[in-house]
C-alpha cells in the first residue's frame, strides 16, 4: 500500500467534509444506527442492512488511492458517523496487515499522555459470499469485488510515544511500549522461565498474560462486561495497551473516552496498586456502568456460522 501526499490529502480532505456532505441541520449526524455482530472469529462487523459494492484491490499491496476512493463512495452515505474527523493513515499498522485501511485521530491528552484513536477496516472480505454476489473473482494479483452488508472493523484506543504529522496530517506514531506489562515469559527445554525483549513480530507474541493483568486492573468481570472472550476489550495493539469500543460512532466514542479515559489510565499505570486488592472500585463506577450496557444474542449469519449480535441499550 502507498499514498502520495496528494492522495493522502484528497482522502483527508473528503473525510473532514462529512458533515457537510452528508448532513443537514434537520438532521442528527448520528441518527442512522445499525446492528453490530461479533463472528465466529470474534472479530466484529457493522451490518449495514443494505449492499455495496467492495471494490477489488491488490492481493500483494492492499488497496490503493482508487480503490478507497470507490470504497468511500459506497460506505459514507451509509455509516459517516464510523469516520468522523478521521485521517487516512499511508500505511497500516502494524505494517503487514496490508488487507486492512488504517484511520485516526489524536484524543485529548491526559497529564502528559498522548493517545491515537485507530480505526482499521478489513478491505479484504471475510464473511463468505454467495456465487451471485461475486461481481469479479480474485485472481493471483487481485482480490475479488464483493457485493457486501458488513463492515469489519477495530476501534482502538492507544497510547503513543509520538505523532508524526505533515502538512498537519497525521502520518504515523510512535507506540508507547508498557514494558512492565510486555515481558514475555516462555519456558525453555529445562522449565524454567526467561524475559524475551520485544524484538519480535507483533503476531508472534502471546498477550493472554498482559490481558489478564488488564483485566485485573480495570476490575473487568462477568458482572459488568458480559460478552466475556466474545470479545475481549482489553487488548495490546502495536505493542500497546488498547481500549477496544463496539460502537461504531466516533464522536460518542471521544466523549466516552473523556469520561472514563483518566481514571482508566491510572489504573493502567499503577498496576501494583490494583492488582489483588478488594476495593470497591467506587471510581471505576462511570466506565463499568458502560460495559453493562453490552449484551450478547448468538444467532447464525447467512453464510451458516456461529454469531453474536451485539446489543447497547442506551
Amino acid at each position: 500500500m502507498g499514498f502520495s501526499i496528494h492522495e493522502i490529502g484528497q482522502i483527508n480532505d473528503r473525510l473532514a467534509n462529512l458533515k457537510s456532505i452528508y448532513n443537514t441541520k434537520d438532521i442528527d449526524f448520528n441518527k442512522k444506527k445499525h446492528s453490530i455482530y461479533v463472528d465466529n472469529l470474534h472479530c466484529a462487523y457493522l451490518e449495514l442492512g443494505e449492499t455495496y459494492i467492495l471494490p477489488s484491490c491488490s492481493s500483494m499491496n492492499g488497496p490503493d488511492y482508487i480503490s478507497v476512493q470507490e470504497y468511500l463512495d459506497q460506505i459514507l452515505p451509509f455509516a459517516p458517523m464510523l469516520f468522523d474527523g478521521l485521517q487516512l493513515l499511508p500505511e497500516p499498522r502494524p505494517k503487514k496487515e496490508i488487507g486492512k485501511i488504517f484511520f485516526t485521530k489524536e484524543l485529548p491528552s491526559i497529564e502528559s499522555q498522548k493517545f491515537l484513536l485507530v480505526l482499521s477496516i478489513d478491505f479484504f472480505y471475510l464473511g463468505g459470499a454467495k456465487a451471485s454476489d461475486i461481481l469479479n473473482k480474485s485472481t493471483q494479483s487481485l482480490t475479488a469485488s464483493i457485493k457486501a452488508s458488513r463492515i469489519y472493523f477495530k476501534i482502538s484506543v492507544v497510547p503513543v510515544q509520538e505523532i508524526f504529522y505533515k502538512r498537519g496530517r497525521i502520518v504515523g506514531f510512535d507506540s508507547l511500549e508498557m514494558k512492565e506489562l510486555l515481558e514475555y515469559k516462555k519456558s525453555n527445554e529445562t522449565g524454567s522461565s526467561r524475559i524475551l525483549p520485544i524484538t519480535v513480530m507483533f503476531d508472534d507474541i502471546d498477550f493472554q498474560a498482559q490481558e489478564s493483568l488488564l483485566q485485573k486492573a480495570l476490575n473487568i468481570q462477568d458482572s459488568n462486561w458480559k460478552l466475556g472472550k466474545i470479545y475481549t476489550l482489553a487488548g495490546m495493539d502495536f505493542l500497546s495497551f488498547s481500549l477496544r469500543f463496539l460502537i461504531p460512532d466516533i464522536s460518542f466514542i471521544e466523549k466516552k473516552w473523556s469520561e472514563i479515559g483518566p481514571e482508566i489510565w491510572n489504573r493502567i499505570t499503577s498496576l501494583e496498586r490494583y492488582i489483588d486488592t478488594n476495593s470497591s472500585d467506587q471510581d471505576l463506577n462511570k466506565f463499568h456502568s458502560f460495559l453493562r450496557q453490552h449484551r450478547a444474542e448468538s444467532e447464525m449469519s447467512v453464510s451458516g456460522n456461529l454469531c453474536w449480535k451485539i446489543e447497547i441499550d442506551s
